[in-house]
C-alpha cells in the first residue's frame, strides 16, 4: 500500500488512508509493528497498537480487543 500512496510507516498520511480504505474508524482497527515507532505513530492516528512478539501474544491481544467492542 506504501507504494500506492507514496507514503510509509510511520508517517500519519498511511494511517488515514487505512482508515479510508478499510471504511472503518480508527478506534475499530488494531495494528501490529515490531517497531516501536510504528505502533506509537498507529496510537497517535486513534488506532491501538501492539508490539508484535508472537502469534499466541497477538490472539490474545485480538480475543481482547474483540472483548472491548462487545465482540468475540
Amino acid at each position: 500500500m506504501s507504494g500506492e500512496i507514496g507514503v510509509a510507516k510511520p508517517d500519519a498520511a498511511v494511517w488515514h488512508a487505512l482508515s479510508y480504505r478499510l471504511r472503518a474508524e480508527p478506534a475499530d482497527c488494531l495494528f501490529f509493528d515490531d517497531k516501536r515507532v510504528n505502533v506509537d505513530a498507529a496510537a497517535e492516528a486513534g488506532i491501538q497498537g501492539a508490539l508484535w512478539s508472537s502469534a499466541a501474544e497477538a490472539r490474545v491481544r485480538i480475543e481482547e480487543f474483540l472483548a472491548e467492542r462487545g465482540g468475540s
